[in-house]
C-alpha cells in the first residue's frame, strides 16, 4: 500500500506542463453574461467553419451562466490558452440562448441557429486586449 502511494506522489508530481506555458501564461478565459438572460455557451474548435458543432452546451453540467454572472474555462490539464492560440490559431466561442436550447432538440438548434446569440471569434490578440475575458452584452 505504501509503494502505490509512493508511486502515486511520484507520477503526479512529473506531469510536465506544456512547455508553451510560462508563469505568467493564463489557464483560464471567463465568460461573463452582462445581458438580462441566461446564456450557454460552447467553444467549438472548428474555426473558420461557423457551423454549430456535435455537443450542445445543456450537456456540460451546469444551469447555464445567469445575468450578471461569469464562469471560467480552462485550456486544459497542464496547458495555456496561449500554446492552445498559438501559431495565430483562433476559434469561436458560441452565445446561446439557455431556455430557446432547453426546448429545441439540438439538431433543430444546429440547422436553423434557433437560439443561437452570437458568435465571438478568439484569438490570442482578442484575448490579451480584453484580459481573457469574453462579454455577452
Amino acid at each position: 500500500m505504501v509503494f502505490l502511494c509512493i508511486c502515486i506522489i511520484t507520477c503526479a508530481n512529473t506531469c510536465e506542463k506544456d512547455e508553451n506555458c510560462s508563469n505568467i501564461s493564463h489557464n483560464e478565459l471567463t465568460i461573463k453574461n452582462e445581458s438580462n438572460r441566461r446564456i450557454q455557451y460552447e467553444i467549438y474548435w472548428n474555426y473558420p467553419d461557423t457551423l454549430i458543432g456535435e455537443y450542445s452546451p445543456i450537456n456540460n453540467g451546469t444551469n447555464g451562466i445567469l445575468p450578471n454572472a461569469s464562469i471560467s474555462r480552462g485550456a486544459g490539464p497542464n496547458s495555456c490558452w496561449e500554446s492552445v492560440l498559438m501559431n495565430d490559431r483562433q476559434e469561436w466561442v458560441y452565445l446561446f440562448d439557455a431556455d430557446t436550447i432547453e426546448r429545441l432538440d439540438w439538431n433543430i438548434v444546429r440547422q436553423t441557429n434557433r437560439g443561437l446569440l452570437e458568435r465571438k471569434e478568439i484569438n490570442l490578440h482578442y484575448l490579451n486586449l480584453n484580459d481573457f475575458l469574453v462579454i455577452y452584452k
